[in-house]
């Protein structure tokens, strides 16, 4: 429970505070203003939104314990952007991440959808994440599609860490606890760059995403290994 709710007052908190911007006007007069009164999406100081991260992660480092490949991980974030100035910004964000890694295993059997298949073992991590941004913002490459990037430094707190093995034969999973195996906390590094769309609603942001790890994953282990992920996270952002 107390994890639980060390996850849910930061994004209540995030969520106030969304709410907050979204009633902000462009002027205070008591009439509905005219449509042009109203900032398009690229004009705007303050975005807000939801993205979705979809990446694959892995460990890398020295003297690993295991050979591991990458895994699918998922996850759900709320943000807000500042730009202060006309195409630089910073940013805020809370959110749930997967993270971990696939344990390659030795094929003793070497057939097909045998229950010791090389790649039905995985790490996930269940992380809390803090994203803390610098954003650039082109001017318009096209009507309406701009290119944007970030830098950002990503706290986070790790609140469980499974061993699950996938079973190929009736589909439950044995899944092992081992959240005093692994470090409770981290501080990654990461960039993203893609295009920004104007949807005359809002910004439909499409990045592709690089991120890694400077902590130790292993908690009192002689062997190394560090959060490493890529891929693709969808944005929309009003």
């Amino acid at each position: 429970m107390k994890n639980l709710s060390n996850f849910l007052l930061p994004i209540a908190l995030v969520c106030l505070c969304l709410r907050a911007m979204s009633q902000e006007k462009v002027n205070y007069n008591s009439e509905k203003e005219p449509d042009e009164l109203i900032p398009q999406a690229f004009a705007k100081k303050i975005h807000w939104g939801l993205s979705l991260p979809m990446y694959l992660t892995t460990f890398t480092g020295d003297n690993p314990p295991e050979k591991y490949f990458t895994k699918p991980s998922l996850g759900i974030q709320v943000h807000v952007e500042y730009f202060s100035i006309k195409n630089i910004g910073f940013g805020l964000g809370v959110g749930f991440q997967q993270r971990g890694a696939g344990i390659t295993n030795p094929d003793k059997v070497k057939t097909l959808g045998d229950p010791d298949s090389t790649y039905i073992e995985r790490i996930r991590f269940n992380h809390v994440e803090f994203p803390i941004s610098i954003l650039l913002r082109s001017n318009e490459i096209v009507k309406g599609m701009r290119l944007s990037g970030t830098a950002s430094l990503v706290p986070l707190v790790n609140i469980k860490s499974n061993n699950i093995v996938h079973s190929v034969s009736d589909g439950n999973y044995l899944r092992t606890d081992q959240s005093d195996v692994y470090q409770k906390n981290d501080l990654l590094y990461q960039f993203s760059f893609g295009p920004d769309i104007n949807t005359g609603h809002g910004i439909f942001r499409i990045h592709f995403v690089y991120s890694q790890g400077t902590k130790n994953v292993y908690d009192g282990l002689s062997a190394k290994g560090y959060n490493q992920g890529y891929g693709i996270k969808l944005s929309w952002l009003f």
